[in-house]
């Protein structure tokens, strides 16, 4: 299980919603 990549993947979608 690699929750790590799991909480870039948040990041990079609150980055995401953040700019759009």
């Amino acid at each position: 299980m690699e929750w790590q990549s799991f909480f870039i993947g948040m990041g990079v979608m609150m980055v995401l919603m953040a700019v759009v």
